[in-house]
C-alpha cells in the first residue's frame, strides 16, 4: 500500500501547475499542451486542475458576497457551490454592481 494515496495523481497535478507557471505556452505549443491534457493519460490532471479551480473560485466569489452582504444563508451557499466556473465568474463581476443577494439569483425562490 503506498504511504499517500493518490500520490501519482498529485505529482501530475503539481506538474502540469509548474508548467503552467514557469513556461508560458502559446500558439502551437499551447494547443499541443491542451490537447495532451485531453488524453486518457492525462485525463485526471485535467480534471484535478478543472476542481480546484472552481473551488477556489467559489471560495472567493463567497468570501466576496459576504463582505457586501454578509453571512450566506445555506440555500444560497448550495446554489453558489453549485455553479460552474463561467457562471462564478460573471457572478464575481455582477456582484459589483448588485445591491442585493436576491438580485444575483441567489436568495430568490427559484419555484416562483
Amino acid at each position: 500500500m503506498e504511504p499517500f494515496p493518490n500520490q501519482n495523481e498529485t505529482r501530475r497535478f503539481l506538474l502540469a501547475e509548474l508548467v503552467e507557471a514557469s513556461l508560458p505556452l502559446e500558439g502551437p505549443e499551447l494547443e499541443e499542451y491542451n490537447r495532451l491534457l485531453t488524453t486518457e493519460k492525462y485525463k485526471a490532471v485535467l480534471e484535478m486542475q478543472r476542481t480546484f479551480v472552481e473551488e477556489e473560485l467559489c471560495r472567493v466569489v463567497r468570501r466576496m458576497l459576504e463582505k457586501k452582504f454578509g453571512p450566506l444563508s445555506l440555500p444560497a451557499v448550495r446554489r453558489l457551490e453549485s455553479l460552474t466556473r463561467l457562471q462564478l465568474e460573471e457572478l464575481s463581476l455582477a456582484l459589483l454592481d448588485a445591491h442585493s443577494l436576491d438580485e444575483l439569483g441567489l436568495e430568490a425562490d427559484r419555484h416562483a
